[in-house]
């Protein structure tokens, strides 16, 4: 299966950040919001980032749009909106009214399971799967791509193809908590917090000390501080949790 046609519900750094890919690489792309000022500052975003000859005619590929029915001949809707659980069902349920029988559906997904929410939102099963994108969006090459046991196999190839085309590398993992990202980040993260808790280092310090053995871009607080606190803390109870709450992912008191 060929994919031409892009479809992402919601304009949020993501969203947009991804939207601006796409369309430099080629691709038609209808960008959707619930809210027209994310809409608007989303579409502004991409345009003054688009520089030099051919500029219009990129421009004349991408729609910004509030009418989930014009997600209509889209080959793949990509999911990037920051809704709770009970909204992005409900968009969900509105949407399968209005997509073609062929088109693939990527929920957002980081480091919660994405079953659950397939099969609550009765999306097709062998057409479903997650897109993890690794902010920042534009600069980061790694996208999880989140399989379930119902996905299928044409449509995985599809979705990794695409990926590839706007120069990303796609990873592919069985949809599990915390999926392979947030699994390989706990333990170096939760070790940095527990350093800091006994009075071993400071952030600066602990942080330089990994990149410079690890040969990484940031160090764990640097990576904790750009996704939020709140957001790390919420990841690791929930990873904690589901995972049968094992000693060594126990959250750090450092995160409260």
């Amino acid at each position: 299966m060929e994919i031409k046609a892009i479809g992402i519900m919601g304009a949020t750094s993501t969203g947009a950040g991804a939207a601006e890919l796409f369309l430099k690489n080629g691709f038609q792309v209808r960008l959707y919001d619930d809210f027209k000022d994310s809409l608007n500052v989303a579409m502004a975003k991409i345009e003054w980032s688009l520089h030099g000859e051919g500029r219009q005619e990129l421009l004349a590929n991408i729609e910004g749009i509030q009418e989930i029915s014009k997600f209509k001949g889209a080959d793949i809707i990509i999911e990037a909106a920051g809704k709770s659980d009970d909204e992005r069902r409900l968009h969900f349920r509105k949407l399968k009214d209005h997509i073609d029988p062929g088109c693939v559906i990527a929920a957002r997904c980081d480091v919660h399971t994405i079953k659950e929410l397939i099969e609550a939102a009765d999306l097709p099963r062998e057409r479903s799967m997650g897109f993890h994108f690794i902010k920042p969006v534009r600069s980061n090459q790694l996208v999880e791509i989140v399989r379930t046991d119902k996905t299928g196999d044409a449509c995985l190839e599809a979705a990794a193809g695409l990926l590839r085309k706007i120069g990303k590398t796609p990873v592919i993992t069985k949809d599990n908590p915390g999926q392979i990202v947030e699994r390989l980040a706990r333990p170096f993260t939760l070790a940095a917090m527990r350093l800091l808790e006994a009075g071993k280092g400071h952030p600066h310090e602990i942080d330089a000390a990994f990149r410079e053995i690890s040969g990484a871009q940031a160090g764990p607080f640097e990576i904790v501080d750009f996704a939020g606190l709140d957001s790390d803390c919420a990841a690791a109870d929930y990873i904690y949790a589901a995972l049968g709450k094992p000693e060594r992912l126990e959250p750090s008191a450092a995160q409260r």
